[in-house]
């Protein structure tokens, strides 16, 4: 990792979803543009961390969604 790298906010927790930079908000609007539906996750919504986020084979892996 280079030294413009450790600086960058990406390196750092952020205050979205498990401390992501990705809110709820993100993830309503891109659920709705790829399944072309204006449903929303309702407040059961049940969010889980699947994994440690990187795959074996180097891709990452993003938290799963269960609705209630």
């Amino acid at each position: 990792m280079s030294a413009g790298e450790e600086g960058s906010p990406l390196f750092k927790n952020g205050d979205g979803l498990f401390s992501t930079h990705v809110h709820l908000e993100d993830l309503q609007k891109v659920i709705g543009e790829q399944m072309n539906t204006k449903a929303e996750l309702g407040p059961n919504t049940k969010y889980t961390i699947v994994g440690d986020g990187i795959h074996e084979s180097g891709g990452s892996c993003g938290p799963r969604l269960d609705s209630a």
